[in-house]
């Protein structure tokens, strides 16, 4: 690569990838794959593509940057080259020889800065992510200590996405250390701001990429990352969010029983919330389309904020669907929280979701249940009054309050879903920021 700094250090792993994989024996990174190109001055343009003509009708080749300083070479291509050349004409010597031994080649879009030795920018600007080029599908996953699996679930990822997001949420570890050396994006919180801070990161950086489709993945291990096209397709047949359900078929018999108790109460209750039906919503391994990475605010900055994601559906019109995946519990349990402490907060968290969707259910139902139940009393007291009996204090204050509490209950209830349904039906939408 060139020591100029017009070139990205980060992208080496793209370069070097179809090699490992064994698709090629030489990489060549294509400033002008897929139109791209576009900040490239004029000048450089119009000389470049009377070299890449006259190169490629030279070697036999239809490479889009053959002066590209940019490439990645099998250690058995060595002794290939000859390098008759002194000057620029390297690079095109180097694409005629490849071709006359047989060499496979590739290209691989990379993405390259005439303005070398700027300032970078604001990590979440649009400026961050221009040097990558056109970036179609991104994998993204919150990490706050994850040193041990990090890295694995980043080489995982990179076979089938663009580029690799890793919201480093305050770790004290190497977690960001070692997915910078993966050539990962990554992103630093200062402080620990929860699941629901390191997704809402993810979606603004998504959303200022352009990224057409991105893959969420948590960073422990558990998720197998081979089921990434399992997601992508469903993408690509018209969902708008995919979730990667570990209960779906009858499958999920590794899940231990607590878990499994409690992530059943969380399913039924963000099922009610969200008016929606999914047999595993509080997965970490989900897929979203352009449409969704678009739409979807993330208020909640706890666990809760994949459940907040699911009541969002509805409000936006998005095509959902579910596909079966597979989970690792074998991994350490890296999480510093209580399985049971953090079960409640999600469920507090629903429920006051349910108190702004869906307040006849909140405030009417209870009302009716406390009116009837006051209204049985005060018919019991009555007659036992009229039998010659006396008043209770306690019971009859207690009949007097849960009328009057019901009734106002209910009322509130009718208020709300009225000014509820107003919402729905113009422009606002549940924002709560």
């Amino acid at each position: 690569m060139d020591t100029d700094g017009q070139h990205d250090a980060e992208e080496i792993p793209k370069l070097i990838a179809p090699i490992l994989e064994g698709e090629a024996d030489m990489v060549n990174g294509s400033r002008y794959m897929n139109g791209n190109g576009k900040n490239t001055p004029f000048y450089r343009r119009i000389g470049q593509n009377v070299l890449d003509t006259a190169t490629n009708l030279n070697s036999g080749l239809s490479i889009t940057d053959t002066q590209s300083g940019f490439r990645a070479f099998a250690v058995h291509t060595v002794p290939v080259f000859k390098f008759r050349s002194n000057g620029l004409a390297i690079e095109s010597e180097m694409l005629a020889d490849a071709m006359k031994a047989g060499l496979r080649v590739k290209e691989v879009e990379i993405g390259v800065k005439y303005d070398a030795g700027c300032s970078t920018e604001n990590p979440v600007s649009y400026g961050k992510w221009i040097k990558y080029g056109k970036i179609t599908t991104v994998a993204a996953m919150p990490a706050f200590n994850e040193e041990k699996y990090i890295a694995k679930t980043i080489v995982g990822c990179r076979k089938y996405v663009d580029k690799v997001i890793v919201v480093d949420d305050g770790s004290t570890d190497a977690t960001a250390e070692i997915a910078e050396a993966l050539g990962a994006i990554v992103i630093k919180h200062p402080e620990n701001r929860g699941y629901g801070g390191a997704l809402k990161t993810i979606f603004e950086s998504a959303r200022e990429m352009k990224a057409d489709a991105m893959v969420i993945i948590d960073s422990d291990g558990q998720h197998d990352s081979g089921e990434i096209p399992k997601l992508l397709e469903s993408l690509n047949n018209g969902a708008d969010l995919v979730i990667g359900s570990r209960f779906i078929n009858g499958n999920g018999k590794n899940v231990p029983a607590y878990r499994k108790i409690g992530m059943k109460v969380l399913d039924s209750a963000t099922n009610f919330a969200g008016g929606i039906h999914f047999s595993d919503t509080q997965s970490g391994f989900r897929a979203y389309g352009k449409k969704a990475i678009e739409k979807i605010r993330i208020n909640d900055t706890d666990m809760s904020a994949g459940s907040e994601i699911l009541m969002q559906i509805k409000d936006h019109d998005l095509k959902f669907k579910e596909v079966e995946i597979h989970c690792n519990y074998d991994v350490e349990d890296t999480s510093s929280q209580n399985p049971v402490s953090h079960g409640v907060k999600v469920l507090v968290q629903i429920l006051r979701d349910v108190e702004l969707r869906k307040p006849l259910y909140y405030f009417t139902v209870p009302g009716i249940i406390l009116m009837v139940v006051g209204l049985v009393m005060g018919i019991n007291f009555i007659e036992n009054w009229r039998s010659g009996g006396e008043l209770p204090l306690g019971p009859t204050l207690f009949m007097i309050i849960a009328i009057q509490v019901g009734m106002i209950s209910i009322f509130c209830g009718f208020i709300l879903h009225s000014i509820s349904r107003l919402l729905d039906n113009s422009k606002f939408k549940w924002d709560v920021t």
